[in-house]
């Protein structure tokens, strides 16, 4: 299940300024409206250990000559979750935001809500996915996160991940969640391909992973976060298989998926 935004900017915004703050702005808002739910299974998720449960994107829309945001152009925002109840907390309040023209703020920036639309992907055998921004992984030891979370945002031959060793702690994550959710895919998740990174380009560099860059909390200092983008075809082509890669796909993919990494989406044909 999917909620896009349409949002209209009150005025101009640095990018990156926006982008530093955004996650744990978009974080804290929807736990704090998961915290306050009538559901109890929600009220409790960010200390169930349930997998990721919920992912976002980030801000897509025409930004300025130097990547502002601008306050005469609309952009969008998506929200993804296979669980019901937490589907239906998050749309409700931003309903509720909506129809009484309340702004939604994120650090510095504010941005009226233009409108909500609701959609499921309905996935199709050959379909193509792509990741909105990075996927994020660690490498399963004490230390993981020490590997995902820099202070510095200099890449290095430390902060990497080999294509090889990419695509098989994704398979892990990926089955790690489909049978915490108890979905029959798990078995035939290492079955899949490998998977295709996208390259990005730095000056005259080709990498195949980059940083980005974001406050976890206010006041607390920035870190740099290392991910990759991948693209896929969708190979399972049974009608159940595709609606529960679906429900792993409005999961997100790989970890911290609440602070919007790991957003998947369809490319359209």
């Amino acid at each position: 299940m999917r909620l896009v935004l349409t949002l209209l900017p009150q005025g101009n915004f640095s990018r990156p300024e926006f982008e530093r703050k955004y996650r744990c702005a978009m974080h804290g808002l929807i736990h704090t409206w998961l915290s306050q739910s009538f559901f109890p299974a929600v009220q409790n998720i960010h200390d169930s250990g349930e997998p990721g449960l919920f992912a976002f994107s980030g801000l897509s829309g025409k930004f300025g000559a130097n990547g502002e945001i601008l306050g005469g152009n609309a952009y969008k925002i998506s929200i993804s979750s296979p669980t019901g109840h937490l589907f239906f907390t998050i749309a409700t309040n931003f309903k509720r935001m909506h129809n009484s023209k309340k702004m939604l703020e994120m650090g510095d920036c504010c941005f009226l809500i233009s409108s909500i639309n609701e959609f499921n992907l309905h996935l199709q055998h050959g379909d193509k996915i792509v990741s909105d921004g990075p996927i994020i992984l660690t490498k399963g030891s004490d230390d993981g996160k020490k590997f995902v979370l820099m202070k510095g945002g200099e890449i290095n031959k430390n902060n990497l991940i080999a294509p090889v060793l990419f695509s098989s702690l994704f398979k892990a994550n990926l089955k790690r969640k489909a049978e915490q959710m108890g979905l029959g895919i798990a078995e035939k998740i290492s079955e899949m391909p490998a998977l295709s990174c996208v390259d990005v380009r730095k000056g005259d560099k080709i990498l195949t992973a980059f940083t980005t860059r974001m406050q976890m909390k206010p006041g607390m200092e920035d870190y740099f976060v290392v991910g990759n983008r991948i693209h896929m075809p969708i190979q399972f082509k049974e009608e159940q298989e595709l609606a529960e890669f679906e429900k792993l796909m409005d999961c997100g993919f790989g970890v911290m998926n609440g602070y919007g990494f790991g957003f998947m989406k369809k490319v359209l044909k």
